[in-house]
């Protein structure tokens, strides 16, 4: 920006050059004194989060739903255990969307699991009585 840039206020719809602002003109600021010490913040240090495992959830999820329950319970076993871990600021978070849909495929891979059990059972008690 220069002294020729157009500002306007907050409110308003006027627009005017920078210079013609005197809050905001640097030429017509006093040079400010440097502080006899300065603060030395300290630098920004990354987090280190240990690393998500929602894609393999997700496929134990789609695993436990297609062919084999038991996928679905390790993916629901594991999802809960690793939401735990990324809402407690422990494991990485970018892999949440993957981990909750994995988890969910593997409570209804569970559920299906549960009711084709509960139906053959009942079908061959039924068969039993019959005869």
């Amino acid at each position: 920006m220069n002294s020729e840039s157009l500002v306007r206020e907050e409110h308003s719809d006027k627009w005017v050059p920078l210079g013609s602002v005197p809050e905001l003109d640097s030429q017509s600021q006093p040079a400010q004194e440097a502080p006899a010490q300065q603060t030395q913040l300290p630098p920004q240090q990354e987090i280190q989060y240990e690393e998500h495992r929602g894609t393999m959830i997700l496929v134990f999820g789609i695993l436990g739903i297609a062919c084999c329950f038991p996928f679905g319970i390790a993916a629901w076993i594991l999802g809960n255990a690793d939401l735990r871990q990324m809402e407690a600021g422990i494991m990485d978070p970018a892999g949440m969307g993957q981990t909750k849909g994995g988890k969910i495929c593997g409570i209804i891979s569970v559920v299906l699991a549960t009711l084709w059990i509960l139906l053959n059972g009942a079908a061959v008690l039924l068969e039993i009585a019959a005869n």
